[in-house]
């Protein structure tokens, strides 16, 4: 088994036809995938905040965060993406992976697609929402 290493395309939203494939790393333990900095930029991705993170030493930094376009075998997703350090390897965070509808896969070394459940089952369709559920006092 071992680490898991994908080819994914990675895009600008605001403009698709700026896109290169990166290889990534899987990382079920990151939560938001990280790309390096300058890459971003060559594809005209901006930040649009910035986030603190508690790296896998335990070390805090603070990182800038903006949105990209993700493609895998089909399979897309808009997700945030962290701006990393030069010559850090790309990580494809957990919420990508599921924002895809994706799941790692390592037996096949690759993401495998999966059918998203509703988190919500037939109960929901039988009751009707309660407007005074959400009121205040």
């Amino acid at each position: 088994m071992g680490l898991v290493h994908v080819g994914v395309w990675l895009g600008n939203p605001a403009d698709r036809s700026r896109r290169v494939e990166l290889e990534f790393l899987a990382d079920s333990g990151s939560l938001l995938s990280w790309v390096p900095a300058s890459t971003l930029a060559k594809l005209g991705i901006e930040a649009t905040g910035s986030r603190q993170f508690q790296l896998a030493d335990g070390q805090v930094v603070e990182r800038p965060v903006g949105g990209a376009v993700f493609e895998y075998d089909g399979l897309v997703a808009f997700s945030n993406v962290v701006f990393g350090d030069e010559g850090s390897l790309p990580l494809l965070g957990v919420t990508t992976i599921e924002t895809m509808g994706a799941a790692i896969d390592p037996v096949e070394q690759r993401l495998k697609a999966y059918k998203t459940l509703l988190a919500c089952t037939a109960w929901c369709e039988r009751t009707p929402p309660n407007p005074q559920s959400n009121a205040t006092a």
